[in-house]
């Protein structure tokens, strides 16, 4: 007899935690068919039931039609914390639950209640399907998925997946499940194997426009701005992140004596961030810094209007300006 078990998927990213749910599930042995050893229970079912009472009976009721059984409870991301304490304290007292019976709560699209997480910690397991900030959680949640889905990427293939995806990791889970289908599992799959599942591209991360600019490649910041305009990022949203950016510069511009930390208390970002905006202040000088803000005024008054262009083509012709300044030898302050 196995014991009484309890998990926790929950993340702000809705498909990333229904993807880690289809895992687990399938892990468990359920195939999505209906069978006597699986109940459901929800908050989005718009019935005058209880969710949560009724998930604790179904828990504390011994399964009579097979060994084991699993109960599922959805939809936590509409819950309050009093709404979920007899469930936490149930959780706690786990003794009082049937033997053979895994219970798998669901928050998708939003963090639950701190006590909850605490209590299926201590008895089971949460997991946060959202990665980690900064480019090592990222690549800590693309380990972990890679591992999880039993397919062997080569490098150059994972390099090209993590580029084309961008900020889109929902596209992560369907682009390996293909070639879960396509080519079985412990399979080495090549960037030739890889390409044709690719399909669209997914939006870029927001430096990854702004280094290309900073950088002076003017291509690839065209090809990034492309990306982001195509996955639903407005022009004013991308205009919002060009301001941060240069601003970050403008109030390193002129300090002589600062080091990274304390160019991050000063701009108020994150130790590498800050580091990157202190390295390219220097490089751009005041005059340099002055003219990206008139590029920036210009572009933001014609995006709302003022020229009659449509916004994709003023933030093309902002971010070819933008992406020249790194390349002029020399700038005078009044031009």
């Amino acid at each position: 007899m196995k014991p009484f078990s309890v998990r926790l998927l929950y993340g702000t990213e809705y498909s990333l935690v229904i993807n880690e749910l289809d895992r687990v599930m399938r892990t468990l042995g359920h195939t999505g068919e209906q069978n006597f050893n699986y109940e459901e229970y929800s908050f989005l079912s718009g019935t005058e039931e209880n969710p949560v009472a009724q998930t604790i009976d179904a828990c504390r009721t011994p399964s009579l039609l097979a060994p084991e059984k699993i109960i599922v409870l959805r939809g936590l991301e509409q819950t309050n914390a009093s709404q979920l304490e007899p469930l936490i304290e149930f959780i706690k007292s786990k003794d009082t639950a049937e033997r053979d019976c895994t219970l798998i709560l669901v928050s998708a699209g939003k963090k639950p209640a701190a006590a909850l997480i605490k209590a299926v910690t201590d008895a089971g397991t949460a997991t946060d399907t959202d990665p980690k900030s900064g480019a090592k959680g990222r690549e800590e949640w693309y380990a972990a998925h890679l591992v999880k889905s039993h397919i062997g990427l080569e490098p150059t293939a994972v390099k090209r997946l993590k580029e084309h995806v961008g900020e889109d990791l929902t596209k992560v889970e369907e682009i390996l499940s293909l070639l879960t289908e396509a080519y079985g599992t412990n399979t080495k799959i090549g960037l030739g194997d890889l390409e044709p599942f690719l399909g669209a591209e997914g939006s870029s991360a927001p430096w990854d426009l702004t280094d290309a600019i900073d950088a002076g490649k003017s291509g690839e910041a065209l090809h990034q701005l492309f990306r982001l305009l195509e996955n639903q990022r407005h022009p004013l949203q991308i205009l919002s992140i060009l301001w941060r950016h240069y601003q970050a510069m403008i109030r390193l511009d002129g300090l002589t004596d600062i080091d990274g930390a304390s160019a991050a208390k000063v701009t108020k970002l994150a130790p590498y961030p800050a580091g990157k905006a202190l390295r390219q202040s220097r490089t751009l000088g005041s005059a340099k810094l002055a003219r990206a803000v008139q590029i920036l005024k210009e572009a933001d008054l014609a995006v709302k209007g003022s020229l009659g262009l449509e916004g994709r083509l003023i933030l093309e012709i902002a971010v070819l300006r933008l992406s020249q300044l790194p390349k002029l030898k020399s700038l005078r302050r009044n031009t």
